[in-house]
């Protein structure tokens, strides 16, 4: 854990601070103030006891390192005060303290560890006394103070920055590992059960051959039609999950390819179907019709009216899903498209619609794009190529 790593790392700071004074004060000849070091060194070591406490209890966490933090650019100061004042050259370490703040805090928190810093090395220049640094080393010492204020800006902007992208990948990753989870557990029930009722339905079949009682057929004939859906089913499911399973190109009509997801949808009345009669394209008709009936879907969410449209683009087709709702702020539609992201309550969506159709439109080597304004509604454009590639049996889609 991040906060026990800093724990270690100030234990060990404290008897660093030690061994380099007892090291260097005989070896240079440095008048150091050693009552005012040790009381130093002592509440450094009685807080890092207080942070063992909350160690042991599991309580350890950011509230500590932003206490300890603050506390020891306190306490580097009050050792700076006693060890030669702003003429000590190891001045330079406050931006180690910077450094860590920056990984380890908010931005808020960092920017005033870094005030603080800055504040503290100036009061040096106030309270140590006027013969430890002669007339000389003024303008060099000011010249240090005021490239901490410069340092400590550069540090905690940009180290922050870092730490916060670091932060966003890492939720990104994990967002995909999941996803990977649930393809994996989709394609392996839908493997494990295939064949049970795969077995299944070829008794049925022979049963229905057999079988001299109407009813007794007819009975057979349920179950094995019962079988072939619940086969389609899983297949389904897998290819909801993010596994394309080897879906051959075909000619698609763009027009007939519209209506009949509006028909499966039974949303006749509410999606209109603007689309030239001719427009056309090579592809896995299922996959991209699930992704079209997704983007429409959320668009009837959305909206009580939907409009589909189709546009010759270049080489390809260009389809767009426009619907009239209250459309989505930048903050929002940022994060569209990414996996388990949902702007609906709780139980209504997994947030993965919109992923799973740029998923599908970028394996036919074709895009998908949002376009949304608060009060303007939301357009989703999805490009595809004329020809569109075949995916590879079982490829997965995360």
């Amino acid at each position: 854990m991040i906060f026990e790593w800093l724990l270690k790392l100030r234990w060990g700071a404290v008897l660093c601070q030690l061994g380099l004074l007892a090291v260097c004060v005989p070896l240079l000849d440095l008048t150091v103030e050693w009552p005012g070091v040790l009381g130093v060194s002592l509440l450094g070591l009685a807080s890092n006891a207080w942070g063992e406490r909350l160690r042991r209890r599991g309580t350890l966490g950011l509230g500590f390192a932003r206490f300890a933090l603050t506390l020891d650019v306190m306490l580097f100061s009050a050792l700076l005060y006693f060890t030669g004042g702003p003429t000590n050259p190891f001045s330079f370490l406050y931006v180690v303290y910077l450094a860590i703040g920056a990984l380890l805090l908010d931005a808020a928190s960092s920017w005033a560890l870094g005030a603080l810093a800055f504040v503290l090395l100036g009061l040096l220049y106030v309270v140590s006394p006027e013969s430890e640094h002669h007339e000389h080393l003024k303008l060099h010492l000011y010249g240090m103070w005021g490239a901490l204020g410069v340092a400590a800006a550069f540090i905690v902007y940009f180290v922050g920055r870092v730490s916060a992208a670091l932060t966003e990948r890492e939720r990104q990753l994990e967002q995909a590992r999941r996803l990977a989870s649930l393809a994996t557990l989709a394609t392996g029930a839908a493997h494990e059960l295939s064949t049970p009722l795969s077995t299944i339905a070829v008794v049925a079949r022979e049963l229905e051959k057999r079988l001299t009682g109407d009813v007794v057929r007819a009975d057979a004939a349920l179950i094995r039609r019962e079988v072939e859906r619940c086969r389609a089913i899983l297949s389904q499911l897998a290819a909801d999950s993010g596994v394309v399973r080897g879906e051959p190109p075909e000619r698609v009509e763009v027009k007939a390819w519209a209506e009949a997801v509006v028909h499966e949808l039974g949303s006749a009345g509410a999606v209109q179907v603007d689309v030239p009669g001719e427009l056309a394209f090579d592809g896995p008709k299922r996959a991209l019709a699930q992704a079209l009936k997704g983007l429409v879907d959320n668009g009837l969410k959305a909206s009580p009216a939907v409009r589909i449209e189709a546009a010759k683009s270049g080489a390809g087709v260009e389809v767009r899903v426009v619907d009239a709702g209250p459309g989505m702020p930048p903050e929002t539609l940022a994060r569209i498209g990414e996996p388990f992201f949902t702007t609906r309550e709780a139980g209504s969506g997994m947030g993965l619609g919109v992923f799973l159709a740029r998923t599908v439109a970028e394996q036919a080597g074709g895009s998908l794009v949002v376009r949304s304004q608060p009060g303007a509604g939301t357009t989703v454009t999805l490009t595809l190529p004329a020809t569109i590639r075949r995916s590879a049996p079982d490829s997965p889609r995360v």
